[in-house]
C-alpha cells in the first residue's frame, strides 16, 4: 500500500500530485525537501502491490496519520475556525459538536475540543499543551483507529500552529470517510486494513495514540473514545448519480457520484492506471454564478486486475456549494508527463487599458488575451481568455513607473487565492479578476507564468451537472 502527498521524490511527481492535493505545511515541505538533497532522485513507479493507496488530504506520507488542531479553554485562539487563514473551516462552526475530553501522558496534555462529522470528512480539533517549549511539531505516526471497537484506517490530513510562546499547539485532523461510500464491500474487506467497516450516522471513534511528533517522539499513552454523530448535517446531504464519460482523456476515467454537504463536494468514480503512471485528472470547478469551487481533496485506491491494469475507486474533495448554487461545471485538467519546475516562465507585457493585451508563451503561442480592463464599484476589474483558464494565475499588475503590485495576494499561497477570487463566465468563456484600486491611466504591465508546457486543460471537456 503507497500513501503520497505533496512535493515527494522528483519535480515530475511534485507536479503530478498536485492535482490531488490542497495545502502541506511547510515544516512538512522543507523535511522533505532536506530529505531529497541527500538522496539521488528516482523515477517514481508504482509498484506491483495487490492494492495502492494515493491519499492527498494531507499529510500521510510521514506521519500516519496526521497533524493538529483547537482550544476552546486557551483565550489567545479564540474561535479555531478563525485561527486559520485558508478559509477552509468557514462554515465548520454551526455543525460542529464541542467535546473538550482531556488525557495526560508524558508531560503532555491533549485535548479533543470539537469534531466535525458531515459523512464524507470527520475533523477533529485539538489542542496538545506542554510545559516546556515543543520542539517537535506534533503528529501521530502510529496512531490506530477503530469504530465502534473495529480496527479501519482512513487516509488523513491536516493542519495546525504552535503558540502560547510554543508551549501550546492547536490544529486539525481531517480523515477522508467517503472511501468507504464508493468503494466495492468486496474489495474493501480483502484489500483494506479491518476489512469493511460500516459507518452509521452515529458511532464512537476510538483514537489510540501511544507517540506525539516525528523527529524526537515522545512516547506516552494517549486513548480517546470520542462520540461523533452527522445529527447536525441530517437533511443536507445530497448524493446524485451521474454518468460522465471522460475516458478519451483518461482510459476508464468515469464519474458516477457527485456528494454536496454543508461543508464538502465531492465527485466519486473509477480510472485506469498503468504500472508507472497514476492518471489523474484536476477539475477547476464553477458554479451556475461563476464562483471558484476551491479544491480541498483527492484520493484514490485500487488494485491489479487479472489482465494486469489497475482499477482505480477515486474521490475529488472541494469547497462546499453556495445555498444558491444550482449547478457546477467541471474543466478538466492535468500535469503533463514533461513537467518540471523548468518548463515555467514569465511573460510579462505592457497593459493596453484601452483594448486588448495579448501575452504569448515562450514558443510564441497566444497564451493568454486581456479582453478589457473596466471601472466597476470603485475597482478594477480585469477580464481575459485563456486555454488554460484559472490555472494562468497568478496573474500580476505592475505599475511600470512605482514598482507596485497593483494585484496582490498572500505570498505563500497567492496562486490558490487568486484562484477564489477570479470568476467564470461560461457562455463567454472569459475569466475576471478584481482588484481594490482603480487604474484609469498610467504605464503598467501585466505578468503571468507559462504553463504551457507543464499543464494540459482540456477546455473541450468540460462539463456540468445540475445540483438542484
Amino acid at each position: 500500500m503507497i500513501e503520497l502527498n505533496d512535493d515527494l521524490f522528483d519535480d515530475k511527481i511534485r507536479k503530478k500530485l498536485k492535482d490531488e492535493i490542497n495545502y502541506v505545511p511547510n515544516d512538512i515541505n522543507k523535511k522533505i525537501d532536506s530529505t531529497l538533497n541527500k538522496i539521488n532522485k528516482k523515477r517514481f513507479t508504482i509498484k506491483k502491490a495487490c492494492c495502492i493507496l494515493v491519499s492527498c488530504i494531507g499529510v500521510t506520507l510521514l506521519l500516519g496519520m496526521a497533524m493538529p488542531t483547537y482550544a476552546s479553554n486557551i483565550p489567545i485562539i479564540g474561535n479555531i475556525f478563525k485561527m486559520f487563514t485558508n478559509k477552509t473551516y468557514e462554515n465548520y462552526d454551526e455543525y460542529a459538536s464541542d467535546l473538550n475530553i482531556t488525557k495526560e501522558s508524558s508531560g503532555l496534555k491533549m485535548t479533543i475540543d470539537k469534531v466535525v462529522y458531515d459523512e464524507v470528512q470527520l475533523s477533529i480539533f485539538y489542542t496538545i499543551e506542554s510545559e516546556k517549549e515543543i520542539q517537535d511539531t506534533p503528529r501521530f505516526p502510529g496512531a490506530k483507529l477503530r469504530i465502534n471497537g473495529k480496527e479501519t484506517a482512513f487516509s488523513a490530513g491536516g493542519t495546525g500552529k504552535l503558540m502560547n510562546d510554543n508551549k501550546t499547539f492547536a490544529g486539525s485532523i481531517e480523515y477522508n470517510v467517503s472511501k468507504h461510500n464508493s468503494v466495492p464491500k468486496e474489495f474493501q474487506n480483502e484489500h483494506l486494513l479491518g476489512g469493511y467497516v460500516e459507518i452509521p450516522d452515529k458511532f464512537v471513534l476510538n483514537l489510540d495514540i501511544d507517540e506525539i511528533g516525528l523527529d524526537n517522539p515522545i512516547k506516552g499513552t494517549w486513548n480517546f473514545n470520542i462520540p461523533v454523530s452527522s445529527e447536525k448535517v441530517n437533511g443536507k446531504v445530497n448524493e446524485k448519480e451521474c454518468d460522465i464519460d471522460l475516458s478519451n482523456i483518461v482510459s476508464g476515467y468515469h464519474i458516477n457520484k457527485i456528494i454536496t454537504t454543508p461543508l464538502n463536494t465531492v465527485i466519486q468514480g473509477t480510472r485506469m492506471d498503468d504500472e508507472e503512471n497514476a492518471n489523474r485528472l484536476s477539475f477547476a470547478v464553477f458554479d451556475n454564478k461563476g464562483r471558484y469551487i476551491k479544491n480541498k481533496s483527492g484520493e484514490a485506491v485500487g488494485h491489479k486486475d487479472k489482465d494486469g491494469n489497475y482499477i482505480m475507486y477515486f474521490s475529488n474533495g472541494f469547497k462546499e456549494i453556495y445555498d444558491d448554487t444550482d449547478y457546477l461545471t467541471f474543466i478538466p485538467w492535468k500535469y503533463k508527463n514533461n513537467d518540471s519546475h523548468e518548463t515555467e516562465n514569465n511573460i510579462t507585457e505592457k497593459l493596453n487599458l484601452k483594448g486588448e493585451t495579448k501575452l504569448y508563451s515562450s514558443e510564441g503561442k497566444e497564451y493568454m488575451t486581456i479582453t478589457k480592463v473596466n471601472i466597476e464599484d470603485g475597482k478594477t476589474k480585469i477580464y481575459y481568455k485563456s486555454r488554460y483558464g484559472v490555472n494562468a494565475a497568478p496573474i500580476e499588475i505592475v505599475d511600470n513607473k512605482t514598482g507596485e503590485n497593483i494585484i496582490s495576494f498572500n505570498e505563500d499561497y497567492n496562486f490558490e487565492e487568486q484562484k477564489e477570487a477570479t470568476t467564470y463566465n461560461a457562455d463567454t468563456d472569459e475569466y475576471a479578476i478584481t482588484c481594490d484600486k482603480e487604474i484609469k491611466d498610467g504605464d503598467y504591465s501585466v505578468k503571468t507564468i507559462d504553463k504551457s508546457k507543464s499543464i494540459e486543460v482540456y477546455g473541450d471537456e468540460k462539463f456540468t451537472i445540475k445540483i438542484k
